[in-house]
């Protein structure tokens, strides 16, 4: 079963024995499911980048796969435009952070990624927490592995989602501290060198929204 990028970003941030999200992501989920979320609309044509670098829909190419996906599009779909990639993203974190958070989890429960549980503390409080396949982790982190470690071919998919989790420090709990050295320069790396169209570009917005969010007091 394909995963999105926002999918595999998700497996890679929930801890595996907590089942609890990482702590690194504290309030920031949102930022990251979204700018995710648009990558894989510009992954698939359904929005463009223009020559000023400006985000316009394409109709002949409707939203396919998971259901938020197309709830994402219909949101910039009705921005005026062309939008810039940043406004968009800092626009879903700010205003749609819970509705995309619950749209993205209800997906991957009723794609059998995710189960929800919940337990006590202090006999008040409810936790919720969550168990996955793990072996569906597992090949994800065989893939990466593959690419920052063994120097594979990294396409726009697994490039996309390690330059996101590297930005949102999740990588880190995967992986040895001598091999989290070695994945940080493979990164950087890739960042700076890989010749694929769009995904540095994406990035870099990112980044640049990321920073705005946080100096306007989302973060």
């Amino acid at each position: 079963m394909p995963l999105t990028i926002t999918e595999q970003f998700v497996l890679l941030a929930i801890n595996r024995d907590s089942g609890m999200l990482d702590s690194r992501l504290s309030s920031k989920l949102g930022f990251y499911l979204a700018a995710s979320g648009m990558l894989e609309l510009l992954l698939s044509d359904t929005f463009r980048l223009d020559a000023n670098d400006k985000l316009t829909f394409n109709p002949s190419k409707p939203p396919a796969g998971p259901a938020y996906l197309g709830w994402i599009a219909g949101k910039i779909a009705k921005s005026r435009q062309p939008a810039s990639i940043e406004n968009i993203i800092v626009s879903l974190y700010s205003w749609n952070s819970r509705t995309l958070h619950k749209r993205v989890f209800e997906s991957m429960e009723t794609r059998g990624l995710l189960e929800k549980k919940q337990r006590k503390a202090m006999l008040v409080l409810h936790f919720t927490f969550w168990s996955m396949q793990d072996d569906v982790r597992q090949t994800l982190l065989l893939r990466l592995r593959e690419v920052l470690l063994e120097d594979g071919a990294a396409g726009p998919e697994l490039l996309s989602l390690s330059l996101l989790a590297a930005h949102a420090n999740i990588l880190q709990p995967h992986f040895s501290q001598d091999e989290y050295a070695r994945i940080k320069q493979r990164i950087a790396y890739l960042e700076t060198k890989h010749a694929l169209s769009g995904v540095p570009l994406w990035y870099s917005k990112m980044k640049r929204a990321y920073t705005e969010a946080l100096s306007s007091g989302l973060g």
